[in-house]
């Protein structure tokens, strides 16, 4: 994987959190899923929120400072990251698949 973990079904661990928490700088553009921000008349938005990429501005030991479009601040988890990668991974071999 890109994270460099050699099999996705062995999970999240310590060292992929401190791989991410130094991949990422600030002034990154990250790709966040937001209720923020979000059309409030359509049910599914409401739901799942919205994609919207945003700039690192501050990074903490368990997350990191996003300001989206609009100068609106969102917090994301570093584990959250990791996820929305390994998601992304698996969608890529999937299509990559058919």
């Amino acid at each position: 994987m890109k994270a460099g973990r050699p099999d996705s079904k062995q999970g999240i661990t310590q060292e992929d959190v401190e791989r991410m928490r130094k991949r990422v700088q600030i002034g990154d553009k990250i790709v966040c899923r937001t209720l923020k921000a979000c059309d409030v008349g359509s049910p599914m938005t409401r739901r799942n929120g919205v994609e919207r990429v945003g700039t690192v501005v501050a990074k903490y030991p368990c997350f990191a400072v996003i300001r989206l479009p609009g100068g609106v601040q969102e917090t994301i988890g570093w584990v959250e990251l990791l996820t929305a990668e390994i998601e992304k991974e698996k969608q890529r071999q999937q299509e990559e698949a058919s």
